[in-house]
Parts: C-alpha cells; sequence; structure tokens
C-alpha cells in the first residue's frame, strides 16, 4: 500500500472531551492537521487509508475500546501507525501482547502526558516509519 505520507493528518480518539480538546488545540498550534473525535464508531467512520500518518487512540472508551477500533482500523489499512494513550499502560500492554502476539510495532503513550511530551512522542513515531506531516504556520 502506498502511504503518500506528506499531506497525512493525525487521528486522535479519547472519549474524554477535556483531554481531547487539550491535545487537538495543542498539537493545532504546533501546526499539526489534527482530527480529534470523542466518538471511536464516528472515527471509525471517517477513516481511510492513507488519510492518517498517527492515529492516537484512547484504550477506554464505551461502545468501542481503543483494541477493538484498533483492529478495525488495521483491517481498513494494515499499515497504519497506533498508538494507545492510557493511564495503565502496563496493563494493558500484557493484554495487547497477548491479543495480537504477531504485532509488536505499536506504542504506548502514558495519560496523563505533557504536551511537549506528546509532541517528542509523535514526531519519534512518525520518524520511525518514515512519515513526515506538513504541518501549518502555527
Amino acid at each position: 500500500m502506498n502511504h503518500d505520507k506528506g499531506n497525512s493528518r493525525i487521528l486522535v480518539v479519547d472519549d474524554e472531551p477535556d483531554i481531547l480538546q487539550s491535545i487537538k488545540m495543542g498539537l493545532e498550534r504546533r501546526g499539526y492537521p489534527v482530527d480529534a473525535f470523542s466518538d471511536p464508531v464516528v472515527a471509525l467512520g471517517q477513516f481511510s487509508p492513507s488519510k492518517y500518518s498517527l492515529c492516537i487512540i484512547d484504550i477506554k472508551m464505551p461502545g468501542m475500546n481503543g483494541f477493538e477500533l484498533y483492529r478495525e482500523i488495521k483491517k481498513r489499512d494494515y499499515e497504519a501507525k497506533v498508538c494507545f494513550c492510557t493511564a495503565h499502560d502496563q496493563e494493558y500492554r500484557e493484554e495487547f501482547r497477548r491479543a495480537f502476539p504477531e504485532l509488536d510495532g505499536d506504542s504506548f503513550i502514558s495519560k496523563p502526558a505533557t504536551l511537549k511530551g506528546l509532541v517528542s512522542r509523535i514526531e519519534q513515531e512518525l520518524e520511525s516509519i518514515g512519515a513526515t506531516i506538513v504541518k501549518s504556520a502555527p
């Protein structure tokens, strides 16, 4: 699959509106194009292959948890880069390894995260897959 990362966006899905808005506004202030959704089902409806360079997904969400959303995203775009954002990263890392033993490249971002730390982590993740995002002027 050919990913044109130069014009891609970041997808953020978190059911906590305050966290979601903080992440979205902070990343946009730094020039990153962001689509943010509080409902994972709506986010999945907007997802399409090659649209996002990076997906940041909360794990504990009503209706569809982050692991279920991850499975659906991977069905649509196996190459999609996904990071899980959670306050319980150790617990979920083990659950993730059991559920997806064939995949070891996906990452966890601990909550709460500072915006500076989150931006640094996003840049690391994008670099790891050779992606660049064309940022707008802040």
